[in-house]
């Protein structure tokens, strides 16, 4: 008995060793801060022991983190007020999306009525020239410019790249009908992997 424990416990010490080893050639861990995330609880009642999930609510850093991990993303489109919290508050609390936004996506959700200030930049679009003063309307204008809609609340699945690997998204009223875009996505970007190796 004494051995076998002994033998468990040096063969631990191996495991540890040898991951300290590969450290280096690991895939590193994306860095959040209070700038570029929010947390969201995964569950219903909202109670605050609950597990959570981290989103990034700055496209940039969360493509840059898709990059670094080669994963692909779920990009959606939101706002604060009640009529636009489906994602947040409906579809990320299913049990199968949350599986896959924590191990096989990088979730991205953006915000089109977030009131915080950023430098004035006008923009040309494709309804005339356009001020940005906010977040939000940065995040509404990215959303234009990407998709062509200004409907909220709107999901993509996609490659960091910015292929898409399924139709996007606006409100369906059946959360499976978003689950089952998730397993068209990662199944596609499954074979577009294995085609580029």
């Amino acid at each position: 008995m004494y051995i076998h424990s002994l033998s468990i416990f040096l063969s631990s010490i191996l495991v540890v060793a040898l991951q300290a080893c590969t450290s280096k050639n690991r895939i590193p861990v994306c860095e959040f801060s209070e700038a570029t995330h929010y947390e969201y609880t995964t569950s219903d009642n909202k109670l605050s022991f609950l597990s959570s999930l981290s989103a990034f609510v700055d496209y940039d850093a969360g493509i840059a983190c898709a990059q670094r991990q080669n994963k692909p993303v779920f990009l959606a489109f939101t706002g604060f007020g009640s009529r636009m919290r489906y994602f947040p508050d409906v579809v990320i609390q299913q049990r199968a999306i949350v599986n896959y936004l924590t191990n096989d996506f990088v979730p991205i959700i953006l915000y089109v009525d977030d009131r915080q200030r950023i430098p004035k930049e006008e923009v040309e679009t494709a309804t005339g020239v356009k001020e940005l003063r906010t977040v939000g309307n940065y995040n509404a204008y990215l959303q234009e410019t990407m998709f062509g809609v200004m409907s909220q609340p709107y999901m993509a699945l996609m490659t960091w790249e910015g292929e898409l690997l399924t139709e996007p998204m606006g409100y369906r009223p059946d959360p499976t009908d978003y689950v089952q875009a998730f397993e068209v996505a990662i199944e596609n970007f499954r074979k577009r992997e294995a085609s580029n190796h």
